[in-house]
């Protein structure tokens, strides 16, 4: 390839796209991350959920038998290391160390993308990595700890050792190690499974690769749920599997909804979104699904370009590689699966943004052949639009609270805190109590699997279990803090805030509810908690 008068191999130029596309990536990610309060403020509830599994490892309680969650394993261990820097830098240092550690995981994703995909040229690696790197769910996922990077990164993982340039690679070891990296994806999240399924069936005229796949990703996901399965299976098997399962939440999210997000249209979090936002997110959703139609049905593959062998037709002509069929094929399996579940949130789109990348790129190296500079043009043009979008998305992520200071005058350190979201509590340094006090890691998650999947709001304040559960964690509290969610997370029902309000004093209203037990102080309310949106 020839640029200002000088011949630049292709190889060069591909690997030089990727390396400066994942440093855009990394920048873009660090921008949202190092705004004000993001580090150690109150950004999200998951990553609360996460690392705070993962210092409940280090201070020596296990998932599943001292304490519920609702995911995998997979993610709280590997943020164990970080958690084990809270002896030095407390809960507050160690949160804000994993924060930095997720914009590193997401360059990490469009580099492996870009592997995957460099042996079809600079167009193709250009497109997937910048496009990924600019991909506006991914981007939302960056300030804080979600599972949908990591996830990514082994799935990727497991993509680059499955496939030989276009094609599925004839060694069976490579497809054990495969598999392996798709069941330590697996074990952050399951919906590892789904490119799985879809490599299966890619492989179904050679059962032993097809076996050699599933072997691997069956010790990946063992390797590290095994250890809780043994110590703990029926209550791995509820919390994990049969809670998820059954879950029900209050409102279904629509259809177009999900699409808008998907294509990142929307760069807000929340899912009220206005009509000329689903206007305008339906249109992008068409046009990527129509691009994606017509490079693949009416144009010819890569490979096939050139003047057509005797005997080959137009449809012969327009044969799709295994690495384009996976890329399709993950892409409308979690599509699919996406519309399924009653809730969806911006950041699952994030385990959407490779598989959606890779089709979008593939499709438009089939352009490439018919177009030449004009496609190469063209998806300059749309790319410096993403990233242009992308850096708004950047830029608009609003300021986070840190209610450190203030939560550190109301609640003694060592004090047994009982809250409807433990962000706050690692934020301020007060997550870890003496013995005694209740392991609340997730405590929507608890309410879920303690009422058999319905959340706080929509009927497991009908749940017995719930409720005397959530009994039991006030009597064992010394102070309560809540927030405007806990409607949904706690199973709020007339005896259990009349018992509150007999046993705890107000002690502050601001920036949340902290209340501390003992009679008096200033009249208070749980009635618009209970209540409240999250």
């Amino acid at each position: 390839m020839e640029w200002a008068g000088l011949r630049i191999p292709a190889g060069c130029l591909s690997t030089s796209l990727i390396l400066l596309a994942a440093i855009v990536a990394l920048g873009l990610r660090l921008e949202e991350v190092l705004r004000p309060g993001h580090l150690f403020g109150v950004v999200q509830y998951d990553d609360s959920v996460y690392l705070g599994a993962a210092l409940r490892i280090v201070a020596g309680q296990l998932p599943y038998r001292d304490f519920v969650t609702i995911q995998p394993p997979g993610l709280p261990l590997l943020l164990v290391p970080i958690a084990a820097l809270s002896h030095w830098v407390g809960a507050r240092g160690a949160m804000a160390a994993a924060r930095l550690l997720v914009p590193i995981v997401s360059a990490a994703d469009v580099v492996l993308l870009g592997l995957l995909v460099r042996h079809r040229g600079p167009l193709v690696a250009g497109v997937a990595c910048f496009a990924l790197a600019a991909y506006p769910d991914d981007l939302l996922s960056a300030p804080t700890v979600y599972q949908e990077p990591f996830l990514n990164l082994f799935c990727l993982v497991g993509a680059g050792l499955a496939f030989d340039g276009d094609g599925l690679t004839r060694s069976g070891r490579r497809l054990w190690l495969a598999g392996l990296a798709f069941g330590l994806g697996g074990a952050i999240k399951v919906w590892a499974i789904f490119p799985v399924v879809v490599l299966v069936l890619l492989l179904w005229r050679r059962p032993r690769g097809a076996l050699a796949l599933i072997a691997g990703a069956g010790v990946g996901f063992l390797l590290v749920c095994s250890p809780f399965l043994l110590i703990s299976a029926p209550a791995f098997v509820h919390q994990v599997l049969i809670s998820q399962a059954l879950r029900v939440d209050v409102v279904r999210v629509p259809i177009v909804v999900r699409l808008v997000l998907i294509t990142g249209v929307v760069i807000t979090n929340v899912v009220q979104i206005t009509t000329l936002q689903r206007q305008l997110g339906l249109a992008v959703a068409g046009l990527l699904a129509g691009f994606l139609a017509v490079c693949f049905l009416a144009l010819p593959s890569p490979q096939e370009a050139g003047v057509p062998p005797p005997g080959v037709g137009w449809w012969g002509r327009r044969k799709t590689t295994a690495l384009e069929r996976f890329g399709l094929g993950s892409l409308v399996l979690i599509l699919a699966a996406f519309m399924i579940p009653d809730d969806f949130y911006f950041h699952y789109a994030t385990f959407l943004g490779p598989f959606l990348m890779l089709s979008l790129a593939l499709a438009a190296g089939r352009l490439l052949p018919l177009l030449r500079e004009l496609a190469v043009g063209l998806a300059a043009l749309v790319l410096l639009g993403a990233l242009m979008h992308a850096l708004l998305v950047a830029r608009g992520v609003s300021p986070a609270p840190d209610p450190a200071a203030a939560l550190d005058r109301l609640i003694p350190r060592g004090a047994c805190v009982v809250t409807d979201n433990p962000a706050y509590l690692i934020s301020a340094n007060r997550y870890l109590a003496g013995p005694g006090c209740p392991p609340l890691v997730d405590p929507y998650g608890a309410t879920i699997d303690l009422s058999q999947g319905r959340v706080a709001n929509g009927g497991a304040a009908s749940s017995g279990a719930a409720v005397s559960a959530w009994r039991g964690y006030f009597e064992r509290a010394g102070y309560l803090l809540l927030t405007p969610a806990s409607g949904v997370r706690i199973p709020w029902t007339p005896a259990l805030e009349s018992y509150v309000e007999r046993h705890f004093r107000m002690e502050s209203g601001s920036p949340v509810l902290v209340l501390v037990r003992g009679a008096g102080g200033p009249p208070y309310s749980l009635a618009s908690l209970a209540g409240a949106p999250p």
